[in-house]
């Protein structure tokens, strides 16, 4: 892909937020590792039950540590930096082929979390008209994900 730096300067700028990314991701894996442990304690062991909505929860959490730990990977090859600063020659073919497989973890990550609320949902709220909602919300989120 050629890039003239003379015609977009802006595209070749040495700012970059792959520190951020560097930062920012670990973090919310452990957040969000101590939240799914924490809720499987309180499930398991306080209240003695663990259902399909907490085993969906623990997928959702493999997807979305899967996710982090590819942005992660993403990063060194180029996410958080201008397009023109890649390295050369094939530094953006690379890119694009990593943030290509990362759309697909993206949307593996947000359909198992919208299916585990949809799964609580279906616990908590035992109405035959409730749960008629509950499946259509399924079934638009399986199409959506598709």
């Amino acid at each position: 892909m050629d890039i003239n730096p003379v015609d977009n300067p802006e595209l070749f700028s040495e700012e970059s937020r792959t520190a951020l990314i560097y930062v920012v991701i670990p973090i919310l894996m452990i957040v969000t590792s101590t939240a799914v442990g924490l809720r499987f304690y309180t499930r398991a062991v306080v209240l003695g039950s663990v259902g399909f909505d907490d085993w969906l929860s623990l997928t959702s959490l493999v997807s979305f540590l899967a996710l982090g730990s590819s942005g992660m990977v993403l990063a060194g090859k180029g996410l958080g930096r201008h397009i023109g600063t890649l390295p050369q020659p094939n530094g953006f073919r690379d890119y694009m082929k990593g943030f290509f497989a990362l759309i697909f973890l993206y949307n593996a990550a947000i359909a198992s979390f919208k299916f585990c609320f949809l799964a609580q949902y279906y616990r908590i709220m035992p109405s035959k008209k409730m749960r008629a909602i509950i499946y259509a919300a399924t079934g638009f989120v399986v199409a959506w994900t598709l």
